[in-house]
């Protein structure tokens, strides 16, 4: 009887989140998204990546370049 009121609740759970929880396709709020911030999410990964081979330095070029690709 457990596992039967335990089912029902969450069907009901699943059944009014479909109603509910409105769904949209992949990147639909993404619309402000150009080449220009691809351009810039991959300079920013690429200097992420030469930053942690270089061992997560708190200081120097490496550490420059990261936090001001970051930042941008």
């Amino acid at each position: 009887m457990l596992n039967y009121i335990y089912d029902r609740f969450v069907d009901t759970l699943r059944y009014v989140a479909e109603l509910s929880v409105p769904i949209c396709e992949k990147n639909c709020f993404k619309f402000w998204w150009d080449h220009s911030l691809d351009e810039l999410k991959q300079k920013s990964i690429t200097s992420c990546d030469l930053w942690k081979d270089a061992g997560r330095p708190r200081s120097g070029q490496l550490f420059g370049n990261y936090r001001r690709d970051k930042g941008a």
